[in-house]
């Protein structure tokens, strides 16, 4: 119960405005501001520990010939270009943001779908899961 409670303290309330024809109607929803998400996952080492702070370039040899892989984000062409920019000042952050069409709530005659957040340093076997480095429900969209 306790686990629960401490993670219902990190959502904030917040009321989101929606207008129509003549009415507007005014929703409260909770979420959890992208910051103090990025703050409680960098918090946890077993989370820091797997990140992978700086693109990588990964080849296969078959039969002779070298191939570059791009098996996951911090292969990609982009996050060396952005890494580049930013020098040994710091590393890059990516965030995949999506809603879970999925997964769709309705209330009051309107449907809601999940926000869910999740880490590009984080290697894909491990964001694509459940638990710890999965996905972060963030808030919900409409």
């Amino acid at each position: 119960m306790t686990s629960a409670k401490y993670q219902s303290e990190t959502f904030e309330e917040s009321y989101i405005s929606k207008s129509r024809i003549k009415v507007t109607e005014k929703f409260e929803v909770y979420v959890l501001p992208a910051l103090k998400w990025i703050q409680m996952a960098f918090k946890d080492a077993s989370i820091c520990d797997v990140a992978s702070w700086y693109p990588q370039k990964k080849w296969i040899i078959e039969n002779g010939i070298k191939t570059q892989m791009h098996d996951d984000l911090d292969c990609g062409q982009d996050w060396w270009d952005i890494q580049s920019e930013i020098g040994s000042k710091g590393s890059y952050l990516p965030l995949v943001l999506y809603a879970d069409a999925t997964l769709v709530s309705s209330f009051n005659g309107r449907q809601f779908h999940p926000i869910i957040g999740r880490f590009g340093v984080i290697p894909g076997k491990i964001r694509n899961s459940y638990g710890r480095g999965g996905g972060t429900l963030l808030g919900l969209g409409f």
